[in-house]
């Protein structure tokens, strides 16, 4: 900084110096305003260099210096000349200043402004930035629907490919129930928020998603809403936590229910099983008597079943569970005689070599097999077939499943498949409820899946259900896999 400085000064008295000179010895003092003029380029470098008040003094100096030099040469024009210098030269100086200062602020107000919209750009990044990478729904709408503007969370949560498709919809459109959408309209209104409304929204692709909506009206100078801007969370997985967990409370709460009233109708049961069998002991010599033992004896067994059904309800543990492969499960369950297979309808099977190892109870798992495979057969048209696979790996997430389990890990599984009439989400909801039953009156007990539901449990296992109306069901029974079992 010295160094520039002293450069400048040295560059100023050198120009000055060599005005003075020109004067002195070439024109002897002469008042001409090209010669006067000369002096007008180190008053101009120093108003630059140095600021206002420089420029001032040097042509205070240039005065002085001229007018001394005309008062030795020519006295009479002195006082003309001094006016002319006073004038010009103080004026040139305090003109250059000011302007030079002028354009050093201009200079500094350029910069300030040139970093103020760099800033204003960054932050408007950095908006943008946060905009679009919040992994949650951000959005404005008008009172009519029209979003105007989406970030990429919002479009990937509603299943369009992109914010420029989202951006062609009307918000209106997205709400499955109307009046959901008229609620937030009213509440918006009133409060001027609205704070984790739900509600149920329709994606690109026809699927529904459950939303929490927050957002608050912006509003001109008249008061009228401009538009809504707030943003939404996909709660829809926690909806069917929260579903699958009231559901398994209820399941639970009726098998308990059920269970409790089989004991003590188990009691009931041996009692009059006892009285059938000495009656047909007793009185054996007399046909009637004894047709009527046997036919209260086999009213005892059917009852056994249905008692040993509703006690299954309770998922207690095994207590003498063996090691074995869910494919052999299978060819056990395949192989009976008694498998159903009326209405020539095919049961195949696809079952993999080396199946993973279970601990299982096999009798329960069989009875648990051909109840689905039972259902299978009846919800299938003539002619048609009923698959039964073996598998192991991840738990098929996108099923649909009758109770909160954790579904992580490897697991083994038997899937049941037919191509029959299907089912809809509701029928899905309460399809292992004790006696709930699509099939016509009298052609179950209505127990069949709900022990299957039960005997899963008892193998700390889940079921996956994936079905739509027209498109059959498949059942999948989910059994951990036994890592300590060896071949």
């Amino acid at each position: 900084m010295k160094r520039l400085f002293a450069l400048q000064l040295v560059l100023v008295s050198t120009l000055f110096s060599a005005c003075l000179v020109a004067q002195v010895l070439m024109y002897r003092g002469s008042d001409s305003p090209l010669l006067l003029s000369l002096y007008i380029v180190p008053i101009i470098l120093a108003a630059g260099f140095w600021g206002r008040l420089a420029g001032l003094l040097a042509g205070i100096a240039s005065t002085a210096v001229v007018c001394v030099l005309v008062a030795l040469v020519k006295p009479a024009v002195l006082p003309q000349v001094l006016l002319l210098c006073a004038l010009f030269y103080v004026g040139i100086g305090g003109l250059v200043g000011r302007l030079f200062q002028l354009m050093k602020k201009v200079r500094s107000q350029n910069r300030e402004l040139a970093q103020s919209m760099a800033r204003t750009t960054e932050s408007e990044e950095r908006y943008r930035s946060l905009f679009e990478r919040v992994p949650v729904g951000l959005y404005r709408t008008t009172p009519a629907g029209q979003i105007i503007d989406a970030n990429r969370a919002m479009a990937g949560m509603l299943g369009f490919p992109d914010r420029q498709a989202l951006l062609a919809v009307n918000a209106v459109d997205l709400y499955i129930d109307r009046a959901q959408r008229e609620a937030f309209i009213g509440q918006a209104e009133r409060s001027g928020a609205v704070q984790d409304m739900e509600a149920r929204l329709r994606r690109h692709d026809a699927g529904e998603i459950t939303v929490l909506i927050s957002a608050h009206a912006v509003r001109d100078a008249s008061g009228a809403v401009q538009y809504y801007e707030g943003s939404l969370k996909d709660i829809t997985e926690i909806r069917k936590v929260e579903v699958q967990k009231q559901r398994t409370e209820r399941l639970e709460a009726i098998g308990q229910l059920a269970a409790g009233i089989a004991h003590d109708f188990n009691n009931i049961i041996a009692g009059i099983r006892g009285f059938g069998e000495y009656v047909a002991k007793k009185q054996g010599e007399d046909p009637h008597v004894r047709e009527a033992g046997e036919r209260i004896l086999s009213a005892t067994e059917r009852a056994s079943r249905i008692v040993d059904g509703l006690l299954a309800l309770l998922g207690t543990h095994l207590h003498d569970p063996r090691r074995v492969r869910v494919t052999d499960l299978v060819r056990a369950v395949c192989g009976n005689e008694n498998l159903p297979g009326d209405g020539g309808i095919r049961i195949e099977t696809e079952l993999t070599p080396d199946s993973p190892w279970v601990a299982a109870d096999p009798e329960r798992i069989a009875v648990a097999i051909r109840e689905l495979v039972d259902n299978a057969v009846r919800a299938s048209d003539p002619g048609g077939r009923v698959t039964v696979r073996t598998g192991s790996g991840a738990a098929d997430r996108t099923m649909f499943f009758a109770q909160q389990s954790d579904l992580g890990g490897t697991w083994a599984w038997i899937s049941v498949e037919d191509r029959g009439s299907g089912m809809d989400e509701h029928t899905m909801e309460r399809i292992f409820e004790p006696y709930f039953t699509t099939q016509r009156f009298g052609a179950g007990a209505g127990l069949g899946l709900a022990r299957v539901y039960g005997i899963i449990r008892q193998h700390g296992g889940a079921i996956g259900i994936r079905s739509r109306p027209k498109e059959g069901t498949t059942v999948t029974l989910y059994l951990p896999i036994d890592k300590g079992a060896t071949t």
